[in-house]
């Protein structure tokens, strides 16, 4: 999965973890669930959501971490091979002048 993939289910969790955090710090702020009228069930299972997208939150920071050190790592193996092939390049390039140096005094 790409990395706009990730950021966009990230926001969708945070999303979601914040609308459930507004749930929780409401019905918690009002006194108890009954007097409420929400049941307790509901609010545990409020809880458990908001402790799982915690969880999917916490899991696609890291993957993209992980995939951030990825990207750099390949970055610079690809920047190494670029400057041996300009020093190849350069060194061909010489090699090749000096032969037709030769060439031309030679004729």
């Amino acid at each position: 999965m790409d990395v706009a993939g990730f950021e966009a289910r990230a926001a969708e969790a945070e999303q979601r973890l914040k609308a459930l955090e507004a749930a929780v710090a409401a019905g918690a702020g009002a006194g108890p669930s009954s007097t409420l009228g929400v049941d307790s069930g509901v609010v545990e299972e409020l809880n458990k959501d908001n402790a799982r997208l915690r969880y999917q939150v916490k899991h696609l920071i890291r993957s993209l971490e992980a995939e951030e050190h990825a990207r750099a790592e390949e970055t610079g193996a690809l920047q190494a091979e670029v400057a041996r092939l300009q020093y190849q390049v350069k060194h061909l390039v010489r090699s090749l002048e000096n032969e037709e140096a030769k060439n031309a005094a030679d004729a």
